[in-house]
């Protein structure tokens, strides 16, 4: 009996190899080839809506009553911009983005208080068109990253300090009084949509600091989310063409920006993404009109909208 479990044995690990080579094997992912640099550019469409409002108060404090208020809401915009972003082998990078775009509709309402205004309570609608420009270069380090062999998700985060720029000009057409009462827009109470009646172009100037996360679901599956605190220097003109020409203003505030965007790598070089951003800023400003006192106002800028992406990375 042993004789015939020793000869068992002997064929059991002649014959094992063969018949191992007919088992199927899981295949094992490699492991990502080693990149000293990685380099990624590519376009984007943003549509977004902004809005830019400020009261205007009757001294230089902000607690003394507002004489008049201007906002500049649903403004529909269509952008077109580039973007990048470089990562070192050091885990330093560098990104950002530059655009321009159309501000094809809007509203824009104008509205002056008594008794400080002379005259009774008023509101006026005008519609807006106009355009917008803005850049945002940023430095960071990728301080975090997890990279498995075999398995996912993988995660990286980055901090980052950096200058957005962004430039907006609403042109306001037309007049018409929503409210009874007063003579603003002429005797009829309307004036014609192609009457240019108030321009408004706002500059900032901002530092961010924030933090960015790449999440990778998949190898080619991606969400990235980018969010920074910001404080802003602004700039505003402000001018009324019938009334006392321009008047400009400059004041200082916070505010932040955020951005998410899901990407997906169609070819290990090609991807295509769909994303999100939202931008506020809440400025307190103080206008400056020659040999006169300076006015206390309160800005508020906001925009938000969705984009779609196309890039490529090598």
């Amino acid at each position: 009996m042993h004789k015939a479990a020793f000869i068992a044995s002997g064929l059991f690990i002649l014959t094992a190899p063969a018949f191992a080579a007919d088992l199927p094997i899981k295949a094992i992912r490699p492991a990502e080839p080693f990149n000293p640099w990685q380099i990624e550019v590519g376009a984007r469409y943003w549509y977004s809506i902004g809005r830019t409002a400020y009261d205007l108060h009757t001294s230089g404090a902000r607690s003394s009553p507002v004489i008049s208020r201007l906002d500049y809401h649903n403004m529909s915009t269509h952008s077109g911009e580039i973007f990048f972003r470089i990562d070192s082998p050091a885990k330093f990078f560098v990104k950002g983005y530059g655009g321009f775009g159309g501000i094809s509709g809007g509203t824009m309402n104008d509205e002056d208080f008594p008794p400080f205004f002379n005259g009774p309570y008023t509101k006026t609608e005008s519609q807006t068109r106009g355009f917008l420009g803005y850049a945002n270069l940023d430095v960071g380090y990728s301080f975090y990253e997890s990279r498995p062999v075999n398995a996912e998700p993988r995660l990286r985060l980055g901090g980052f300090v950096g200058y957005h720029y962004r430039g907006e000009l609403a042109d306001a057409w037309g007049c018409r009084q929503t409210v009874p009462g007063g003579q603003i827009c002429e005797a009829a109470g309307v004036l014609a949509g192609n009457v240019k009646v108030i321009t408004e172009r706002d500059i900032l100037h901002t530092v961010r600091a924030g933090a960015v996360a790449d999440l990778w679901f998949t190898p080619a599956l991606k969400l990235t989310v980018d969010a920074a605190y910001t404080y802003s220097d602004v700039r505003a003109f402000d001018t009324h063409y019938f009334t006392f020409g321009t008047e400009p203003s400059r004041g200082y505030g916070h505010g932040f920006q955020l951005e998410t965007v899901m990407s997906y790598a169609v070819t290990p070089n090609a991807n295509v993404g769909i994303g999100a951003r939202y931008w506020h800023a809440g400025l307190n400003n103080f206008t400056e009109p020659a040999a006169q006192a300076g006015q206390a106002e309160t800005y508020q800028v906001d925009r938000y909208g969705t984009f779609i992406q196309s890039s490529f990375r090598f």
